[in-house]
């Protein structure tokens, strides 16, 4: 599944770049720890003495000259990077501490090896990089998107970074958590101060440009709004289709749910004009293509040399699917599922029903289902069918304006506790597992408030409590 499987040209390699964007994706439907586990040390074997990671791992092109690099490091941001990402996505959907320690070197030699790369220890703007790779605002021709490479690089180190401080963290490294953590505050600052405006715009007006630095973190306050805001107008006046490439489609529907722009979100997904999704699937496509337009509209094809039909990398939207439409999410300060996150949005659009199950390393299988109909409601139900024996969970709402002492939109009664307005993004409960044996959650959607005003969602928290023995 993982190593990308190219029969039309005779490939198969396993690029860094598409197992990093995919992990989290594939982590929710299969267990994938054991394969990522070997894959890793084998990262790892081949690692650079300098700490650089090849552009495949196992490392089967040393001797080819990648794009005339002409002897240089056969490395690049976002693909090296599956050296700290993959690691931690494992982690944060295992729990299992083992293999973190076990590739905290490896993590380190790479953030490291950045660090020595050109004059300023805080900027990436040195080597090859593929950039956004294949991204549709590339020149007539080329590979390379439009969004400066040094801007993904920098992006990209400030992540990996990221993720090493707060893998010291877990492994009880203090020291190394308060270093590098002061690297990133540098890094953070470089990036605003080289690729953000004075007046708050980002210095490329493409979507990638707009999407890293929301998913990575680099910009906050009302810069972080106008990022945002710039963001929903691309894709908007882009007539809500992508022309993102490897680096920023994976973060493009996450990042606009994350800023308040869900609905604009939901709609790229349900396009099937080209470039799109299910504008592959109206050219009978059944796998995941490489290139947007691997087929063009009017028949013809976009390469003779390089038009994978079997790529599995766009498919990472699959984890926004998971957690924001279907709404079945974990908690990254309890690794694992141990706190499973069940935050409903507006399924918007074509869409009229979702639902996502897991089995989760701790024990539990959880199942969360939501549904739309002609009425101006939608529903959610979550059920822990077999729950861990730790575990808890938190629901997350959306209210605004007065509370109610019922629901306005089926009139069931609130209880005292649910009579207060402002749970935005706040949990309403936090419950054991033990005694509980199914939780529904309903969710309703712009109901009218009967005391005047109006609410985006409420939600009803019904308990049955276990059979005693």
């Amino acid at each position: 599944m993982f190593r990308r499987i190219v029969p039309q040209r005779d490939e198969r390699l396993g690029w860094t770049g598409d197992a990093q964007v995919f992990i989290r994706t594939s982590a929710f439907n299969y267990h994938v720890a054991p394969f990522f586990t070997k894959w890793l040390r084998d990262l790892k074997a081949d690692q650079m003495p300098d700490g650089s990671v090849p552009f495949v791992i196992p490392d089967v092109l040393e001797g080819f000259n990648f794009n005339n690099l002409n002897g240089g490091p056969q490395t690049s941001s976002a693909w090296g990077d599956a050296a700290t990402i993959c690691p931690w996505t494992l982690y944060l959907c295992y729990g299992d501490e083992r293999l973190l320690a076990e590739q905290y070197g490896s993590m380190k030699a790479w953030v490291d090896y950045i660090r020595v790369q050109g004059e300023d220890e805080h900027v990436w703007d040195s080597g090859f990089h593929f950039g956004d790779w294949l991204a549709l605002d590339a020149h007539e021709g080329s590979y390379f998107g439009a969004t400066p490479v040094e801007l993904v690089a920098t992006a990209y180190y400030a992540y990996s970074t990221r993720i090493l401080r707060d893998a010291a963290s877990v492994l009880g490294k203090e020291e190394d958590a308060r270093l590098y953590g002061e690297l990133l505050v540098g890094i953070t600052a470089k990036f605003r101060e080289r690729f953000i405006a004075p007046a708050g715009q980002m210095i490329a007006s493409t979507q990638t440009a707009h999407i890293l630095p929301l998913m990575f973190d680099l910009v906050e306050g009302d810069v972080r709004k106008q990022v945002a805001r710039d963001l929903n107008a691309l894709v908007t006046e882009n007539g809500y289709h992508l022309s993102t490439g490897f680096v920023g489609t994976p973060y493009l529907c996450l990042t606009l749910s994350d800023n308040g722009y869900h609905d604009t979100a939901v709609k790229p997904l349900l396009q099937d004009t080209y470039p799109s999704w299910l504008y592959s699937i109206s050219k009978g496509a059944t796998t995941i293509w490489e290139h947007w337009d691997g087929i063009k509209p009017d028949g013809s094809f976009w390469s003779d040399d390089m038009n994978s039909y079997n790529h599995y990398a766009y498919g990472a939207i699959g984890d926004w699917l998971y957690r924001y439409v279907a709404g079945l999410d974990l908690d990254e300060k309890a690794a694992a599922y141990k706190r499973i996150r069940i935050h409903p949005r507006s399924l918007g659009g074509a869409l009229t029903y979702a639902a996502a199950e897991l089995s989760s390393p701790t024990g539990g299988f959880n199942r969360v289902g939501r549904s739309r109909g002609t009425e101006s409601r939608s529903g959610c139900k979550y059920r822990p069918i077999r729950p861990p024996r730790s575990f808890s969970k938190e629901l997350l709402l959306r209210s605004r304006g007065r509370a109610a002492r019922r629901c306005p939109a089926c009139r069931a009664s609130l209880p005292p506790t649910k009579r207060r307005a402002g749970l935005s993004c706040r949990p309403v409960r936090e419950l054991t597992a033990s005694p509980i044996r199914a939780v529904s959650l309903n969710v309703h959607r712009r109901a009218g408030h009967p005391a005047g005003g109006e609410i985006s969602s409420c939600g009803i928290i019904f308990l049955r409590p276990r059979a005693s023995a």
